[in-house]
């Protein structure tokens, strides 16, 4: 196949096609066949030179950081020759002076709704923490790119030209990802989960670090969450509520309360656990009488 498909006639007017179409319509037919295929491949191609680019950029810009510590250190050591003093030991923080501290890439999106918190809290700390790392809204959108899988990539590809994303800024990104991907009821949904959410036997930490994702995203606040949480916790935490109140009910007092009874309920839980000798014990005690030592041991 050709760099593209070429029509069977070149027609000048519409009433010429129509008369070459007449004429063989299978090759008209087999053309735009052929055309539309083609367009599609480049549309492809088109996304993965997008992504390429945007990936490049990253990579450059990771680069240039690292010219500018070399180039620190290099002063600094250069600086202490003509003195004739010792260079300074290099550290991340000497090489690093005019820059802060790279925070890890998160994870790549994986283009579901549950997913989509974890990488919008991520990407937000990162180019929040890093920002003198991403000082303009190409860059930061270019980041945020870089971090998209090819299926949550697409959403974004249309505003792509040249390798360079047309948006505002990132946070306009992050609002395409969660009109795709987000719960449009999402207080609704949270606010029934909390209603059916269980404590069991996870520790109340645990539990609570989900409750209070939930009780984040259900819109209700202070002690409108009290009754959720009372109903939540476990059996144990609730009996022992029974015996040791708490000064009030209210929602901020019933959490430390909470945390609190877990913590001696831990406690209690580590003083009961039966002992359990270590492997290797036994053969040396079903070796030896109980009322005498044996061979060779002194007293």
């Amino acid at each position: 196949m050709p760099a593209h498909p070429t029509p069977p006639a070149i027609p000048g007017s519409r009433a010429e096609y129509e008369a070459c179409y007449a004429e063989d319509p299978d090759k008209w037919y087999q053309y735009l066949s052929d055309a539309y295929a083609w367009m599609k491949e480049q549309e492809s191609n088109q996304v993965a030179a997008d992504r390429k680019l945007v990936e490049l950029q990253v990579q450059v810009e990771t680069q240039q950081e690292e010219i500018l510590n070399l180039q620190n250190t290099l002063q600094a050591t250069t600086y202490s020759e003509i003195v004739g003093a010792a260079p300074p030991p290099t550290t991340r923080s000497t090489a690093s002076a005019y820059l802060s501290e790279r925070l890890p890439d998160p994870e790549k999106f994986e283009a579901t709704r549950a997913d989509l918190r974890r990488f919008r809290d991520a990407i937000t700390e990162k180019l929040t923490v890093n920002e003198d790392r991403y000082p303009t809204a190409v860059s930061r959108m270019a980041y945020v790119n870089s971090r998209l899988n090819k299926e949550s990539y697409k959403l974004i590809q249309p505003y792509i030209f040249k390798g360079a994303c047309r948006l505002p800024d990132y946070q306009d990104i992050l609002d395409i990802l969660q009109g795709a991907y987000g719960d449009p009821n999402e207080a609704r949904t949270a606010r029934r989960k909390l209603d059916v959410i269980k404590q069991r036997d996870r520790d109340f930490s645990t539990f609570y670090a989900e409750f209070q994702s939930l009780s984040l995203d259900s819109g209700l606040e202070g002690d409108a969450l009290a009754p959720f949480l009372e109903k939540a916790v476990s059996k144990e935490l609730s009996e022992m509520l029974l015996n040791n109140p708490p000064a009030d009910y209210s929602y901020n007092t019933l959490v430390s309360h909470f945390k609190e009874l877990d913590i001696r309920l831990q406690e209690y839980r580590e003083k009961s656990r039966p002992y359990i000798p270590k492997r290797g014990i036994y053969p040396f005690l079903r070796a030896t009488r109980r009322d005498q030592p044996p061979t060779g041991y002194r007293l």
